[in-house]
């Protein structure tokens, strides 16, 4: 961690290789660009149980959006599917906005 320090970077000890699986897709610290403070609560809201099926539905909305669908937007919408920026207009506009992209799709 030292290293990753000195290089500029903010590291946190996520926990031993098995517990991985906590940051991966279908749980809640994956792709919202959290703070530390964030990021520590979020891998604690993972749910083993539910992060395959979470995962595979997001990956058939995805599948739905328009390649040009912007990158920063599903960023907005992945803060506040894990509770981030509940107050900010900014994500519930880019939620709005990832909905009828993915309505027009369907």
């Amino acid at each position: 961690m030292t290293l990753v320090d000195e290089i500029g970077f903010d590291a946190i000890d996520a926990g031993p290789l098995p517990e991985s699986w906590r940051y991966q897709p279908g749980t809640p610290a994956y792709c919202p660009d959290p703070t530390i403070q964030q990021l520590l609560v979020l891998l604690q809201r993972a749910k083993r149980e539910k992060a395959a099926a979470n995962r595979d539905q997001a990956a058939k909305i995805m599948a739905k959006l328009p390649s040009e669908f912007p990158p920063q937007e599903l960023v907005r919408v992945a803060r506040l599917s894990a509770g981030l920026d509940t107050l900010n207009p900014r994500s519930w506009i880019a939620a709005l906005r990832f909905g009828f992209a993915a309505l027009r799709a369907a």
